[in-house]
């Protein structure tokens, strides 16, 4: 009775605690990436500026390019130097810390956008408890991908223009967000005019925020000689090569209408009100410089061929407060309570979903399975699948001898060759081959030691045959020479 006490009477304190809880909940199992180019362009470009990849060959194509900018990898950089320096540096250990810093970030920015907001607006405090419950954010609050650190960056100017705090500041914030992805130029052509049709003229204030812009994209000018090795443009290198060299058209070309397709899909009891929210912001405070910079960061994104639902990140934040703020300015609106239970259970149902198990690819799982329970010698047994598709650098593979047993015969030989190694699997419970591979694990005594889906999950595979068709893999530790004694029985 005192927790649902403390929901009705300090709905704000709550929504702080949930979204710390969820962040870190996320931060800890959502490992991995949401999109490689999170993994290639940060992770592997600070693997280099610290020192541990020499050969920039292995390096994605961006960095032969010049397209990328150092800002981002080099605050994971700055990170990870004196850990290796003094011999502590663990990977997998440092990608769960950056992960629990961006959500931190994002739960500050956050906190930051709806305090001016509600200062200005007089919004009701139950408002952020309904934004703690958006399903999604922790999820992608976590992510170490340039379009999360931009998101957070601009937040945290949104906030200081809601404030109106000095321009100087908010000037720099927003030239650091340009700094992470470039893309958020595209809000700026919107914002610009805004601010000078709002103010009526060019003023002092509009001057000292372009000149804390410049001062960031100074930083990064010199920030990319250093580690390019050369002075070099690179937002120019980044729209020459994508939109005049056309490479960008190149990558998950959609049509114009996608973005629409994507949000109604996105769990259609959060994604319409917050949809809604942004349209009915934008027609009611059309001259506010931050529904502007939303709506043409958005039909600029309509209008390019490259689409990506990740490329709209920046701005949720922004669109989840200016939801609240519009429809409680909205005489007589009220949260209908049939939607808000729809919400509040499909979104318990995303949340576990996304965040308790790895964002990426499940081989970058397998890496840390192995990393977390292979010893030095040891000998790992894989099911007939590429431990490292991306050739990535930053994760480091296991300790021991790895054999590859394509076949359920060839994974009793190995054992048989290799008596006490540990098994990683990969399949579907469903699959003839898949049932092959976990009679020899159990004609061998193999235990399960770590999977990417809990045990309990099968139990319903009678009533729900879905589940059956999940792939899921799953690491195996088998005693000494009992492969031996199974195949006499």
């Amino acid at each position: 009775m005192r927790t649902i006490r403390f929901f009705i009477d300090r709905p704000e304190s709550a929504g702080i605690l949930i979204l710390l809880i969820s962040h870190l909940l996320a931060a800890v199992y959502s490992t991995g990436f949401h999109h490689p180019d999170e993994h290639c362009q940060i992770l592997e470009f600070a693997n280099h500026a610290s020192g541990l990849l020499q050969d920039t060959s292995l390096l994605r194509w961006e960095y032969q390019s010049q397209i990328r900018p150092w800002f981002q990898p080099l605050l994971h950089a700055g990170l990870m130097k004196p850990a290796i320096l003094a011999g502590v540096f663990e990977p997998h250990a440092f990608a769960t810390l950056f992960r629990l810093i961006y959500g931190l970030l994002n739960i500050l920015a956050l906190w930051s956008l709806w305090r001016a907001f509600r200062e200005r607006d007089g919004i009701d405090p139950e408002g952020f408890l309904w934004i703690s419950l958006i399903w999604f954010f922790p999820y992608l609050h976590i992510r170490t991908s340039s379009e999360n650190l931009s998101g957070i960056l601009l937040t945290f100017a949104a906030a200081r223009m809601v404030a109106g705090r000095t321009p100087g500041m908010t000037g720099i914030l927003l030239g650091l967000s340009f700094l992470a992805r470039y893309q958020i130029a595209l809000g700026l052509i919107g914002l610009a005019p805004m601010l000078l049709i709002r103010d009526r003229g060019l003023r002092k204030p509009h001057l000292v925020l372009l000149g804390g812009f410049l001062l960031s994209l100074t930083l990064g000018l010199v920030l990319d000689r250093w580690f390019y090795g050369q002075w070099t443009l690179t937002p120019w290198n980044y729209f020459k090569v994508n939109l005049i060299d056309g490479v960008a058209a190149t990558f998950s070309p959609h049509p114009w209408y996608q973005y629409f397709i994507w949000i109604l899909m996105l769990n259609p009891f959060w994604s319409i009100p917050l949809f809604a929210g942004a349209v009915r912001y934008g027609l009611r405070e059309w001259k506010d410089g931050l529904a502007a910079f939303v709506w043409a960061f958005f039909i600029f994104h309509l209008l390019m061929t490259n689409k990506d639902i990740r490329f709209l990140f920046p701005v949720l934040n922004i669109v989840a407060v200016m939801t609240v703020a519009v429809f409680y300015k909205t005489e007589g609106f009220r949260w209908n309570p049939k939607l808000a239970l729809a919400q509040l259970l499909t979104g318990i149902a995303g949340f576990a979903y996304t965040s308790f198990q790895c964002a990426s690819i499940p081989e970058l799982w397998a890496l840390e399975a192995l990393h977390r329970h292979s010893r030095p010698s040891e000998h790992w047994i894989s099911s007939g699948f590429d431990l490292n598709p991306m050739k990535q650098t930053y994760y480091p593979g296991p300790r021991g001898l790895v054999r590859e047993c394509k076949s359920p015969s060839a994974l009793q030989d190995c054992l048989d060759a290799n008596p006490g190694s540990s098994v990683i699997v990969s399949f579907k419970k469903n699959e003839p081959d898949s049932i092959s591979y976990l009679d020899t694990l159990d004609r061998n005594e193999c235990k399960k030691i770590e999977s990417t889906h809990p045990d309990w999950l099968f139990t319903f595979e009678d009533r729900f045959p879905v589940l059956n068709r999940l792939k899921f893999k799953a690491v195996y530790r088998c005693p000494e020479l009992t492969s031996r004694a199974s195949r006499t029985r």
